[in-house]
């Protein structure tokens, strides 16, 4: 019985010290490493809620969003493009991570950082366009 006692205490003190070992990846080397493609944008307006990335075409679904090093955002086309004239990859401007990498900043929205792990990245933000107003929240998975 003392055995198993100790075995347990031995066994438990593992995993407590190879937990603690884990180191916090930055969000900024998060978010650079791979491209995202996008999964929802569910958009609410005056308590409606749409998802609008279920209307889109799917040669627009399976575009590609790359948050590149030099602070750039890359997209690229996918596999399927909608206009066979378009280029593959073109630049959608800066991005910028803010209030203790919090926010993230692109496209010229800035939007509060829900969830970002190795393989989602759940954002949210507000807007006004036309007299408008509403909250979109964005979903990207790698």
């Amino acid at each position: 019985m003392k055995n198993n006692l100790n075995f347990a205490l031995l066994l438990i003190s593992f995993v407590l010290a190879v937990s603690a070992c884990k180191k916090d990846v930055p969000r900024e080397e998060l978010l650079t490493s791979g491209s995202w493609k996008g999964e929802s944008i569910i958009v609410t307006i005056l308590g409606q809620s749409t998802n609008v990335h279920d209307q889109l075409e799917p040669c627009a679904k399976d575009d590609l969003t790359r948050f590149k090093t030099d602070k750039t955002v890359e997209i690229d086309e996918g596999p399927s493009k909608c206009d066979p004239a378009d280029p593959q990859t073109y630049s959608e401007g800066p991005w910028s991570l803010s209030e203790n990498d919090s926010k993230l900043t692109f496209s010229g929205v800035t939007y509060d950082i829900q969830e970002l792990t190795d393989n989602r990245l759940k954002l949210k933000g507000s807007f006004s366009e036309l007299g408008i107003t509403g909250t979109a929240e964005l979903t990207f998975v790698k």
